[in-house]
């Protein structure tokens, strides 16, 4: 097992300081997508008014596997009316 680290960003940066031990990519894939959907859904109100949310997964030598963005785009019919 080694251990990994899932740092996320929502305008302001939250390390991860303790990192979780899981065994091969395949439980850290599974692992980071249900905690980035964790904290989607404990923060919904916030994200509507941000956008945005972001998990970058280090490993324990400090080297970023991958990250994972979550962002919101507003289509154009969900704006409202134009001002004339």
């Amino acid at each position: 097992m080694s251990r990994y680290y899932f740092h996320t960003e929502d305008g302001r940066c939250y390390p991860d300081e303790t990192g979780a031990e899981l065994n091969g990519m395949a439980e850290v894939r599974r692992w980071s997508l249900r905690a980035l959907s964790e904290m989607l859904e404990a923060q919904a109100e916030a994200f509507w008014d941000d956008g945005c949310l972001r998990m970058i997964v280090q490993d324990e030598r400090g080297l970023t596997l991958f990250t994972i963005e979550a962002v919101l785009q507003r289509a154009p019919a969900a704006r409202g009316p134009a001002k004339s």
